[in-house]
């Protein structure tokens, strides 16, 4: 299975095989809180692959990079166009693996694509994911503390 995950991987962005769901997050007296956003992926030939299939093969085959665009770009857009339809607030978690963190221009295109869409930063919530260890805590203390910085 893992060798089918890889192979058709390479192509899923490309197909537009992923697509976002997101599970909301109540308050205690029932109203909402925000929403976590969650990739989901069905493949032709795979079907639905959950995300702990295919996301340790995307970090290992270097993918999550792009992987991880998508998930901020699309979440973006797509909460923001729903709280203009519905007039509400809410926040929005989104999930960044700790390579993504790394690279050297993630914060700068973070920040883009927030403005892009016009977003509220304090509705913005990043869950670094556990899957890998973070190796460099001293490149990435200061890049926690850059995104905090702006808000």
């Amino acid at each position: 299975m893992r060798l089918a995950i890889e192979h058709e991987l390479n192509s899923a962005l490309q197909n537009s095989e992923f697509w976002m769901v997101y599970q909301p997050q109540i308050k205690a007296d029932g109203s909402l809180h925000g929403v976590e956003a969650l990739i989901r992926w069905e493949n032709e030939k795979l079907g639905f692959v959950p995300p702990d299939k295919f996301i340790s093969v995307a970090e290992e085959m270097g993918l999550m990079d792009s992987i991880g665009d998508f998930i901020i770009d699309r979440s973006l857009q797509e909460i923001k166009a729903i709280k203009d339809e519905l007039d509400i607030s809410f926040s929005v978690s989104i999930n960044i693996s700790v390579k993504q963190m790394m690279e050297s221009d993630f914060l700068e295109k973070l920040l883009a694509k927030i403005e892009r869409y016009r977003c509220v930063k304090k509705e913005i919530t990043l869950e670094i994911t556990e899957s890998l260890f973070i190796e460099d805590m001293e490149y990435i203390l200061p890049i926690l503390a850059e995104v905090k910085h702006t808000g």
